[in-house]
């Protein structure tokens, strides 16, 4: 009989218990024998149940490797998607084309929200400034909202991009 391992420590714990309450010396020579047989049985199983251990452990690389690949190739995957539908949108930029219906989706080139651009090497005073721990960068939200209220910030233009929306 193939028993799975809690089994067969539940019998040994039950014959263990069994042998210390024996009385003759037939019934500890019977349970001895049983024990001994019982013990092999455990210790087959548990062997098995650690080389099945080790054999699945082995594999781990083998799925790390696979995780990896996956990976790059979701990336690669990701980056053409894009790629592509630049392509397609700096085509219907350049015919002056703005949307496309199909029965299917409609891809229209609208406007992105606006953004600040940042002249590399500007200084800028402590108020468009917020602080990172270790370092200062400017704060383009407080830029933003000034320059749309009308105040000049130097170093700093508003610059509205435009991106393919598919529905």
């Amino acid at each position: 009989m193939n028993k799975p391992l809690y089994e067969l420590t539940g019998d040994m714990l039950s014959l263990v218990n069994r042998y210390n309450e024996a009385e003759t010396d037939e019934e500890l020579l019977a349970l001895e024998t049983e024990l001994t047989n019982t013990q092999m049985s455990f210790d087959d199983k548990a062997v098995a149940v650690i080389k099945f251990t080790l054999n699945e452990t082995a594999i781990v690389p083998a799925i790390e490797a696979e995780i990896e690949r996956l990976q790059q190739r979701k990336q690669s995957v990701e980056n053409r998607a894009k790629r592509l539908s630049e392509y397609v949108k700096r085509s219907m930029e350049a015919l002056g084309q703005s949307e496309i219906k199909t029965p299917t989706m409609v891809l229209k080139i609208v406007k992105n929200p606006a953004s600040v651009k940042i002249v590399e090497g500007t200084v800028f005073s402590d108020k468009y400034m917020r602080v990172i721990p270790e370092h200062k960068e400017p704060d383009k939200k407080a830029i933003k909202e000034e320059v749309e209220k009308g105040v000049g910030v130097s170093g700093a233009e508003l610059v509205q991009t435009t991106r393919l929306k598919i529905k």
